[in-house]
């Protein structure tokens, strides 16, 4: 049986600059949902909730031993407010489940006081790419070679604008 952990001691154990996964019920839609955490400094996160706009992007990742899922939020056009969630199916296959039934994907933006500065709420463009994730035949791989294949990724790329500008420039293929 899974702990069930308050979204307060998420909070507290998070960096400024990174972006969490995590299952949440929603009482008004009656449903678990996968939800994100981005816990920045108040002031970015200010930028964030005032940009015009939200997209977002999803690639699989692959080395000789694992399989990655990079799930990527960009908020406005600057390269600085693009954040990042690793999925590990072998970990994470509920949340990912979720994320596959979800309408919506709700970001919780928390600042460097763990206090939550606002709540968006964007259409879920993931659907296909998490089926694709969940529905491919992998060997089993460990928590040492996952964390390989995300710094091999991280290393190829250089940075999260330059994984951004790959996924988009190869959407169409």
């Amino acid at each position: 049986m899974k702990q069930r952990v308050k979204m307060k001691d998420v909070f507290k154990k998070m960096t400024p600059g990174l972006m969490y996964a995590g299952v949440q019920y929603n009482a008004v839609t009656n449903a678990t949902e996968t939800v994100f955490i981005i816990k920045d400094y108040e002031y970015k996160l200010k930028l964030l909730a005032d940009s015009p706009f939200v997209d977002i992007r999803g690639s699989l990742e692959y080395n000789t031993k694992a399989t990655g899922f990079i799930y990527l939020v960009k908020f406005g056009q600057s390269k600085n407010r693009i954040y990042h969630h690793w999925f590990d199916k072998t970990m994470q296959k509920n949340d990912l489940l979720h994320l596959l039934d979800q309408d919506k994907v709700t970001y919780c933006l928390v600042n460097e006081r763990n206090k939550i500065v606002d709540i968006l709420a964007t259409p879920n463009g993931t659907k296909e790419i998490v089926y694709k994730y969940l529905s491919t035949i992998d060997p089993v791989w460990t928590v040492n070679e996952f964390n390989q294949l995300v710094n091999e990724t991280m290393y190829k790329y250089k940075s999260l604008e330059s994984i951004w500008e790959y996924i988009t420039e190869n959407m169409a293929s």
